[in-house]
């Protein structure tokens, strides 16, 4: 995995004493497990006049109130010579994640990384892309400035498998400079087609020290299979599980679900059905209530990406097609507890996005909405992070919004003040993005 610095918080930093009160360390991220990042150049400060997002355990809601922090980590009492910052009345919430793009890379992403903090995500996945194009910007997305970035690097498939072929066609397009189609393999993908490949690259593959293993699954069941075979997927997973790394799968079926739920893959990085010919298709389409359990037992997360769909060229009769497949696994799911996290795959779009696509879906509430949002960092992104929270032992990173999303999703990338790491940023569109 890639290392970044990453500090326990302790009692000290946060400024409590063994004296302090029951009440302001029972949601403390120390009792949680989680560890902070520390930014040393963030100095003592007071936020107050804030209505702060607050999960009850019943629901959310926003409790007026301050917030204090150091070195960018909330901490339990106000420092004495802390800077005092009024957030007017403000809706704070936790920042929000992007679980699946690849629009944020290596070096010229910059932009797009913009275009992510001016609508309040702080926190990106990206589940494949070229190493040797990604790794010179690996300092870059360290910084508490920038977009916190986490990826797989390379994604396991077989010989001219997906994405083989996407790439080849993407360097044709002229991207991903200094590049060339005979450095494909090991960089944008390792060809794994058989046992043997795999422990032939497999030290090579961690040596790349990737948050996460990208794998792919497309119809494996099937002669036109562009993905791994059945027997090396379960065993990239075994052995993903040993290392402690885990495991996004691409997917396009109900049986390629199926697959990466028995094999205790960790999340699909799709929805099955985004594709039409597959929507049409129940059999291959839509999930069994078993699978839907055996998801919610194992806690195995689904990014959704339904905008993919959203941005293919079909009438109004098809796309209803493939969102009435989407609703119907999406509910079902809902109800059984999936964790569900949003991820948009679509390169020139954004997360945002994906929030209104799954409204459209006519599932989820606007209060639900912001609360997937507001899960998926740590969800899916950065697990075993303390981001998602605003309380003791948690990063001191948040959005002030204009309105209650709760009411309106759309208040939720009307932002008055970002703040990441205990740092105010200055971001294009610092006076709120807009929605689309």
């Amino acid at each position: 995995m890639r290392v970044t610095t990453i500090f326990a918080v302790t009692l000290a930093l946060l400024g409590c004493s063994p004296d302090a009160t029951t009440d302001a360390r029972e949601n403390t991220a120390e009792e949680r497990g989680l560890t902070a990042q520390v930014n040393p150049d963030a100095g003592p400060t007071a936020y107050v006049n804030g209505l702060w997002y607050t999960d009850s355990g019943n629901g959310i809601e926003f409790v007026a109130g301050e917030r204090h922090a150091n070195n960018g980590v909330f901490v339990a009492e106000r420092p004495a010579d802390a800077t005092v910052i009024d957030l007017g009345g403000a809706f704070v919430v936790p920042p929000y994640g992007e679980a699946h793009n690849h629009s944020v890379d290596g070096p010229g992403t910059e932009t797009a990384a913009a275009k992510y903090l001016a609508e309040g995500v702080f926190y990106y996945k990206n589940p494949n892309g070229i190493y040797s194009y990604t790794a010179p910007m690996l300092e870059f997305w360290a910084r508490p400035d920038t977009l916190d970035v986490s990826f797989s690097y390379g994604g396991l498939s077989i010989d001219e498998g997906h994405p083989e072929a996407l790439y080849r066609m993407l360097l044709g397009y002229g991207m991903y400079s200094g590049t060339d189609a005979d450095n494909l393999d090991g960089n944008a993908f390792h060809d794994v087609g058989t046992l043997e490949q795999l422990d032939e690259k497999w030290d090579f593959i961690l040596s790349t020290e990737p948050d996460f293993l990208k794998l792919y699954l497309l119809e494996y069941d099937t002669d036109e299979s562009d993905g791994l075979t059945e027997d090396v997927f379960r065993e990239v997973v075994r052995r993903a599980h040993t290392y402690g790394l885990r495991t996004a799968v691409h997917l396009e079926t109900a049986q390629d679900l199926a697959l990466a739920v028995d094999a205790g893959a960790t999340e699909a990085a799709h929805l099955p059905a985004y594709d039409l010919e597959i929507a049409e298709d129940e059999a291959r389409s839509r999930i069994p209530d078993g699978v839907i359990e055996k998801m919610a037992k194992q806690g195995f997360i689904v990014v959704a990406t339904t905008n993919v769909s959203q941005g293919r060229e079909y009438g109004a009769e098809d796309l209803k097609t493939v969102m009435d497949r989407q609703a119907d696994n999406l509910g079902r799911m809902k109800a059984a507890g999936v964790p569900i996290a949003v991820g948009s795959d679509s390169f020139f779009q954004t997360a945002w996005n994906e929030i209104q696509s799954l409204k459209a879906l006519d599932l989820f509430s606007d209060e639900e909405l912001l609360q997937l949002w507001v899960e998926t960092p740590a969800l899916s992104i950065f697990p075993g992070r303390a981001i998602g929270a605003l309380e003791v032992g948690y990063e001191a990173s948040f959005l002030a919004l204009d309105c209650d999303p709760m009411t309106d999703i759309a208040c939720a990338i009307k932002i008055q003040q970002r703040v990441k790491s205990g740092q105010v940023l200055e971001v294009d569109g610092n006076e709120g993005a807009e929605g689309s």
